[in-house]
């Protein structure tokens, strides 16, 4: 699909939608089921979007740029429904909660280094957290009021936060987690286990 001028980011799909984000700042929506795909072009930022990521309805998308922006667009909308500028760098990081859909969480650069919670209904920032480092990515757990944070300079870690209380574990301890785990695969898991006793996260590594 071109029409693009300059580089292509970041995308993310509506069903037979993809959202693409492009280097000029212009986010467009394409039909994947028509060979003219360009629906609609969507105009604010005013660099880079590095950011995207559709609610799981489908009727709101998120985006981040380099211009240290976060806007929420209605689907069928031309212009931001909600604009928020309080990060200080760079919104890469987005992720809507599967458990409350009208929260989504976005996280800011080396410079920022904060995930902002932001209810998207009212417009307001309802927490904030100063994660110490630059925020790659976020992804909420679908079992727990839990999510995950990656992140790169200056720590290159990832850490798990406790959902409204924003607590996270700093002791010092190497420990191993099982991750968002659902509850109602415990009792199999424990089975596996004790058949496959050798192994950690099937051979990932958590740093």
């Amino acid at each position: 699909m071109l029409g693009h001028t300059a580089r292509v980011g970041v995308i993310t799909w509506n069903k037979h939608i993809i959202s693409s984000g492009c280097k000029d700042g212009n986010i467009w929506h394409h039909d994947t089921r028509v060979a003219q795909h360009k629906v609609a072009e969507l105009i604010d930022h005013t660099s880079e979007v590095c950011g995207l990521k559709w609610n799981s309805n489908g009727d709101q998308l998120a985006s981040g740029g380099n211009d240290n922006r976060v806007n929420i667009w209605d689907a069928r909308a031309s212009t931001p429904s909600l604009t928020k500028n309080n990060h200080v760098a760079a919104v890469k990081a987005l992720a809507w909660c599967p458990w409350q859909s009208h929260i989504l969480a976005s996280g800011g650069g080396s410079y920022d280094r904060h995930i902002h919670f932001w209810n998207v209904s009212s417009g307001a920032r309802v927490k904030s957290i100063d994660t110490g480092s630059q925020v790659t990515s976020i992804i909420w757990s679908k079992d727990f009021k839990e999510l995950l944070s990656n992140h790169g300079f200056p720590n290159h870690n990832m850490t798990i936060w406790s959902y409204p209380t924003l607590v996270a574990a700093s002791d010092e301890n190497l420990k191993f987690w099982r991750v968002f785990q659902n509850a109602r695969k415990n009792e199999k898991s424990k089975n596996s286990d004790k058949e496959n006793t050798g192994s950690v996260f099937g051979g990932c590594t958590i740093r």
